[in-house]
């Protein structure tokens, strides 16, 4: 897997970071929202292929505003909340 660091908040991951840059969780609404804002999709080297994850890059744009980075996390958080919920209801069936 990509050497990383995973970010957390209440035991669900919600971002990473990877060679220094900051990269937040997305599903299939956050991630349309994240590449229309300019953001690249974290992907990694494994054994010649190139696998893509679903996390979008945080833009400096975002960094230096308070009130997008906040904007952005939410969308993380929330996709996170999401997948977990889809997770859980897939194991109810």
């Amino acid at each position: 897997m990509f050497g990383g660091y995973s970010l957390y908040k209440n035991g669900m991951i919600f971002g990473l970071i990877s060679d220094q840059e900051l990269y937040f969780k997305a599903d299939l609404d956050t991630a349309k929202f994240f590449q229309a804002a300019g953001s690249e999709q974290f992907a990694y080297e494994s054994r010649g292929k190139k696998i893509k994850m679903c996390y979008w890059k945080v833009t400096a744009e975002v960094l230096e505003n308070q009130e997008l980075l906040r904007k952005w996390f939410d969308k993380a958080y929330d996709a996170s909340l999401n997948q977990s919920a889809k997770r859980k209801n897939s194991q109810i069936s």
